[in-house]
Order: C-alpha cells, then structure tokens, then sequence
C-alpha cells in the first residue's frame, strides 16, 4: 500500500494502547515527509482512526470533542 494511502487509512489496532497508535501514527507520517496532509487534517485522520471507546476517552479529556481543538492544542 502506498505510504499516502496507509496515512489516509489509518486505523488503531483493537488491543494497541492510545499511546502506540498516535506513536505509530507519527511514523508513519515521518515516512512520507511529502504526504500533503495539513495539521488539522493529520488529527482528523488520527481521532477518526481510534477504535470508538478511545474517542470517548480522548474527548473526554479534551473537555469535549477533540475536533473542536485546534492542531496546536490537539498535538
């Protein structure tokens, strides 16, 4: 599979802890320097990725959607 296409795809793994998939998730981007995915589009790719009991994790410790964050804040 192309290095673009793996990023567009990404999904967490169903017994990969939050933290190995956001490290797996930024090698993956490491890999593909060029992929041309913006900030925000590389954290909606991200959370859109996460089995669902992680979102609620996630935005639950975000105060709310993690979407709603901005790149800066979300990273």
């Amino acid at each position: 599979m192309e290095a673009k296409t793996s990023i567009a795809v990404f999904s967490q793994g169903s017994n990969e802890p939050l933290n190995e998939a956001w490290e797996r998730y930024k090698a993956m981007l490491r890999k593909c320097p060029n992929h041309g995915f913006d900030a925000l589009t590389q954290i909606h790719i991200f959370r859109n990725g996460l089995l669902q009991q992680t979102k609620l994790l996630l935005d639950a410790t975000a105060g709310g959607s993690m979407l709603s964050l901005s790149a800066a804040d979300a990273t």
